[in-house]
């Protein structure tokens, strides 16, 4: 009888350590290289494979010279994204039967995605309330607490995660897979404009933000008109004082540069009568 000459061939799987065969963020499971070894040190290169579309690799098909083979399987580059595993793998191959000339061996070897985080504190240009600015110091800003944001996809438009300020006016997000994300103000607190929207990327294993975000209180002007309970028409009238209230009722004070750096709470009409 004649022998068969008996060879082996090495193939394996890239997925993802948490979802398996679906990316996370902008990573991808294509494009990363393997390599075949013939010692567990891994230094004895032979043969090279590229991860493909559908995240299969391929090594050259070998010799088994024996009934028992061991060879080393060891990601040399990480897919776009991914955390390189440095890990070196064994695959030992055994003739079980005298049919077989292609003795095949599959793997699934997985990647951890690379991860960042980022935080931020929510603060107001100023105050609403005559209160609230009674309590802060010089120079010291109003936290706002309940501002909503939400955070999406870049690429796909999906929400990953709703955030809320807590009473400091702190909001995080951590676990972020790699690739880029759009956050966006969708609630502001009352009687404040939204931010416009800003990118966040996550390119780095590890990469963390701190975003400071200023909200400013909607504004706008307001004319005071004196006018007469019959008539209705405008009563020119100097000299009536005006002073406006907030929402609790405390007398509104506002602070002006011109003609003398000074606070004030009382307006006085004019000749017109506003």
């Amino acid at each position: 009888f004649t022998n068969k000459f008996v060879s082996f061939r090495i193939t394996g799987h890239k997925a993802d350590s948490e979802t398996g065969d679906a990316a996370q963020g902008d990573a991808k499971l294509s494009g990363g290289n393997y390599g075949l070894y013939a010692d567990a040190a891994a230094t004895v290169l032979l043969d090279e494979a590229v991860i493909d579309a559908k995240g299969n690799f391929t090594f050259k098909t070998l010799p088994l010279e024996g009934s028992s083979k061991t060879v080393y399987v060891k990601e040399t580059v990480a897919p776009e994204g991914y955390n390189l595993d440095k890990t070196i793998y064994p695959a030992v191959v055994t003739q079980t039967d005298n049919t077989t000339e292609v003795i095949t061996q599959n793997k699934t070897y997985t990647d951890n995605v690379m991860k960042g985080s980022f935080d931020f504190i929510k603060f107001a240009n100023k105050p609403l309330l005559q209160s609230q600015m009674d309590t802060l110091k010089d120079g010291q800003k109003l936290p706002l607490v309940g501002a909503e944001f939400t955070l999406t996809h870049k690429a796909t438009g999906k929400i990953v995660t709703v955030v809320k300020t807590d009473i400091q006016g702190y909001g995080k997000v951590n676990n972020l897979a790699y690739g880029k994300y759009t956050l966006t103000e969708t609630n502001a607190p009352w009687g404040y404009k939204p931010i416009a929207p800003f990118d966040i990327e996550i390119t780095a294993q590890g990469q963390h933000f701190n975003y400071i975000i200023e909200d400013k209180v909607i504004e706008a002007k307001v004319k005071i008109v004196k006018l007469d309970a019959t008539t209705g028409k405008t009563v020119p009238l100097a000299g009536t004082e005006y002073q406006i209230l907030d929402s609790e009722k405390n007398v509104v004070k506002f602070h002006v540069n011109y003609p003398a750096d000074q606070d004030m709470d009382t307006f006085t009409s004019t000749a017109d009568g506003t």
